[in-house]
Order: C-alpha cells, then sequence, then structure tokens
C-alpha cells in the first residue's frame, strides 16, 4: 500500500453524512491505511456533474480500488439518506468524517486540501472552514489551495491550530485569515511555502493587527513564487523585527517584500540556500545594510539570482558587477552553484575575473550564450568547477593566424590540462538554436585539455543529429592525429 491516498469528494457528501455513513458499513468499517501518511482531498463545492449516479458510482468504484475490493462487495452510495441542512447535524457529520479519516490513516501526518467551487454559497463556506480546520488539527503538515484553476475563495475563519510544522498555500488569493493561521503556529512552523500568488504582504505574517511582532523561532524554509509582479508598495521597515532567526533555505521568486533587511536578519549564520529576484531597489537595500560580506554567511553554499524586467542601470551597477556583488557573500567558503535567469552580453565576459571566487563547483547560466574561448577563459579561471548548466557553446572566431584543421595542435599547445574537476556541459536551450557542427568542434576541442570531461547533456530533438556529427567529426582531418574522448 502507498503511503499517500488521492480521494475526490463532493463537499456536500461529507456535509450530509453520506461520506463517513458509507465508510462506515460493510464491507469498509474495519478496513484501515496504517501505512499512509498524507491525504490529498479534491472537495468540489458544489455538484458540477449532470449525473449524480454516475459520479457516485465512479466514486465507489474508487473507494474499491483503495480497499481492494471487488464489485460485489461494495456499499452503494445512493441508498444512503441525502442533504441536510440543520447546521448541527452538518457539525456532527464532519465530525464523524474527520474521526473516519484518522481511523482509516491512524499514522496520517500530512493534509492536502484542494478546493473546486464556481460559486461562493456562504452557509457551505462556513462548513468548509469547519472541515479544514477539524482536518488540519490532526496533523503537523497542511496544504491547501485551489484546484483546476478556480479560484478557493474562502476565507478561513478556523479554530486555533498550533501544532503545524508546514504550510504550503497554492492559490492567486490570500486571505488574511491566512496570516493568522500561519502566525498561530508561528512557535512550530519550520516550512512556509506560499505559491502562485501575486498578491503576498509578508508584513502580515511578522506583525499583528495590533502591530505586535511575531517570531518564527524554527522556522528553516521561507518559500515565496508568484507571477514575478514588482510589489507595488513593500512593507516598510520593521525596526525591531528578527523573525526568522534560525532561516537556512529562502526563495523568493517575487518581489522582495521590504525596504530593508527584515528577511535577512539573525539568519547570516544560518542561510544555506538563497535564490531571490534582484532590482536596483532591492541591491541597493543589500548594499545600504551590509547583508553580504567577505566573513557573513559561511554556510550558505548556493546562490541564484533572477533579474526583474530590464536589467539593472549601468549607472547604479552592470550586471557583471551584479554578479561580482552577489559572490561576495562568501568567496572561500564552499559557495558551489551561481545561478542567472537572463541573457547578458556583460556578465559572460566578467566571469573569468572572477579568481577569488574559484570555489564554485556548479555554474546555471541558463540564457547567457557562451563561445568557445568564453567556456575555456571560464573553466581556466574555476579552478574547482565540474558541471555547467548553459547553452551549447558556438566555436566563435579562431585566434589570429589560427585556421581550424590546426585548432587541436593549439588548444594541446595552450590550454594543457585546464579544467582537470570539469566533467559536464548540460545543454539548456531549444534544440533548434544548435548549430551541430560548431557545437561537436567545441565540445571534442575542450576534451582535449579537460581530461574529466565524459558527459554532455543534449537536447533530445538533435541527438541522433548532434552524434553523427561526433562521429564525422573525429574522423576527420582535424582530429585524426589527435585522441579524444569518444564518449561524451
Amino acid at each position: 500500500m502507498a503511503r499517500g491516498l488521492v480521494v475526490e469528494l463532493l463537499a456536500n457528501d461529507i456535509f450530509s453524512g453520506k461520506v463517513s455513513k458509507f465508510l462506515s458499513q460493510a464491507p469498509y468499517d474495519g478496513c484501515a491505511f496504517p501505512l499512509v501518511r498524507k491525504i490529498t482531498f479534491f472537495v468540489l463545492m458544489d455538484n458540477m456533474f449532470d449525473n449524480d449516479e454516475a459520479h457516485e458510482s465512479a466514486w465507489v468504484n474508487r473507494m474499491n480500488e483503495l480497499f481492494e475490493l471487488g464489485e460485489d462487495n461494495s456499499a452503494d452510495l445512493l441508498d444512503i439518506e441525502d442533504r441536510t441542512t440543520d447546521p448541527s447535524e452538518i457539525e456532527a457529520n464532519i465530525s464523524s468524517f474527520v474521526r473516519r479519516v484518522k481511523d482509516m490513516a491512524p499514522e496520517i501526518d500530512e493534509i492536502d486540501v484542494r478546493l473546486l467551487s464556481d460559486t461562493r454559497p456562504e452557509r457551505t463556506n462556513r462548513h468548509f472552514e469547519d472541515l479544514i480546520s477539524r482536518l488540519f488539527q490532526l496533523v503537523g503538515r497542511v496544504t491547501y489551495g485551489d484546484y483546476d484553476g478556480y479560484s478557493a475563495a474562502v476565507d478561513l475563519q478556523m479554530n486555533p491550530v498550533g501544532k503545524l510544522v508546514y504550510i504550503e498555500h497554492i492559490s492567486e488569493l490570500i486571505h488574511s485569515s491566512f496570516a493568522q493561521l500561519v502566525q498561530q503556529n508561528s512557535s512550530t512552523l519550520q516550512s512556509l511555502i506560499i505559491r502562485n500568488s501575486n498578491d503576498i504582504d509578508l508584513g502580515a505574517f511578522i506583525k499583528t493587527v495590533d502591530d505586535t511582532l511575531i517570531t518564527y523561532p524554527h522556522l528553516l524554509t521561507l518559500k515565496l513564487t508568484g507571477l514575478w509582479d514588482y510589489p507595488e508598495s513593500p512593507t516598510s521597515a520593521l525596526k525591531d523585527a528578527v523573525p526568522f532567526p534560525c532561516l537556512r533555505f529562502l526563495c523568493l521568486r517575487v518581489g522582495y517584500p521590504f525596504y530593508d533587511d527584515t528577511l535577512f536578519k539573525g539568519n547570516a549564520t544560518t542561510l544555506e540556500y538563497l535564490e531571490m529576484g534582484l532590482d536596483s531597489r532591492t541591491t541597493s537595500m543589500l548594499s545600504k545594510y551590509n547583508v553580504f560580506t567577505r566573513t557573513s554567511h559561511p554556510k550558505l553554499w548556493h546562490v541564484r539570482f533572477d533579474v526583474f524586467g530590464e536589467l539593472v542601470p549601468d549607472p547604479f551597477i552592470t550586471y557583471a558587477e551584479l554578479m561580482l556583488f552577489m559572490l561576495n557573500v562568501a568567496p572561500k567558503a564552499p559557495v558551489r552553484e551561481i545561478g542567472d535567469m537572463v541573457s547578458s552580453t556583460k556578465l559572460v565576459p566578467a566571469l573569468p575575473l572572477l579568481g577569488d571566487y574559484a570555489c564554485i563547483q556548479v555554474l546555471t547560466l541558463t540564457y547567457a550564450c557562451i563561445d568557445h574561448w568564453q567556456a575555456i577563459a571560464l573553466i581556466k579561471s574555476l579552478s574547482l568547477l565540474s558541471d555547467l548548466h548553459a547553452p551549447p557553446p558556438s566555436l566563435g572566431s579562431n585566434p589570429p593566424g589560427i585556421i581550424d584543421k590546426h585548432l587541436p595542435a593549439f588548444m594541446v599547445s595552450n590550454y594543457p590540462s585546464i579544467g582537470k574537476r570539469f566533467r559536464c556541459w548540460h545543454h539548456t536551450c531549444d534544440a533548434r538554436m544548435i548549430d551541430p557542427l560548431g557545437v561537436i568542434t567545441s565540445l571534442l576541442l575542450l576534451a582535449l585539455v579537460c581530461p574529466n570531461f565524459d558527459y554532455y547533456v543534449m537536447a533530445n530533438g538533435k541527438r541522433n543529429q548532434l552524434m553523427e556529427q561526433m562521429e564525422a567529426t573525429i574522423a576527420s582531418d582535424m582530429f585524426k592525429e589527435f585522441k579524444v574522448n569518444e564518449s561524451i
């Protein structure tokens, strides 16, 4: 039996008691899933099916699959009394359903609830809040969000839930009560993840309505992703706030939500993984508050930055300088991965100058095109570099006086064993952009001077063509006198 279950339910079948009554009768009443740790509920707030009988028949079949029962052993959901509108009965039915969930999965620790609704019936919403609150009290890890593109449109006024260690929210809409749920669990919460939202006010999570500051002493992971909308009015500085003193993983795929260094206070010695979007305002803040220095963040091993909209204006800071600024995090510490998401004519030429940052082992340049000679300079300067994620290399212009036929001899003579650690080039662009001859020639030339270079992750769309080109190039006059690694 798997450790996770996925169940689709009509909310009204829960509220009416149909589901709990169905699961409490033979042959389901004695069944349980002792290994299940997570249940995902897809809850349909309205009956979106034209045929109740067809839907309920499909649901019964799904239950039989979960319980590994045949059709002959199944009960009939249609025989159970239908909906009720009595609030006390609905509350009792919700309690019964939650108890049955706990009985069926006694080791459950995680619940994921996705809501599908195209209307906003107020009565149903109140009952749904009660259902969610009771389910969340069973576990320590919860996910709540929309399903199939519909807005949840539920403002959860839930009963206190004070033991959650993991909260994930997946929706474009974030209601104020969600911040209250997060605050209720501030003393135990270890991971907070908010996805797909362009309406994030992080200040609401660290300050109550009466301006009391909230601290999350055990929060290790904070991840905010959205539609990359720049926040129109970032939360003002919270002078005395140190909300995340133990943060290890910080991922901001949204605009930085503060004007000061609130997110970086108190966690310089714990932060290990950083992804964030940068613009002139954010980089100015980082510089103003000296967030990154050559002695700070000794445990930081992964840095990735993304640039919002246009590149940072040249008068403020060039893109290459921005790269250097981020690398100032801890140049002598094991910073292993630096990433960028945009093409830049300034970034690539500057990389070989990073002598102080030779500790980098993995470099991601998703859209920054590199020619053969820039790749050589890069590998030479980053002596520990083992993996490069970038578009495939182009051959570029030969050095003065060197014709193609003499390139292998020129490489061996001028760049003997420059990249002893370099082993893999991961292809990161559209296969249609590849020039097979230029790519293969460059890779074979790299193989002559990088003794451990034996792996090129190529685009599937051009794989056969590249392999044919490699065989032809290896057999050509250019390489006939040189032994190259044919396993690339």
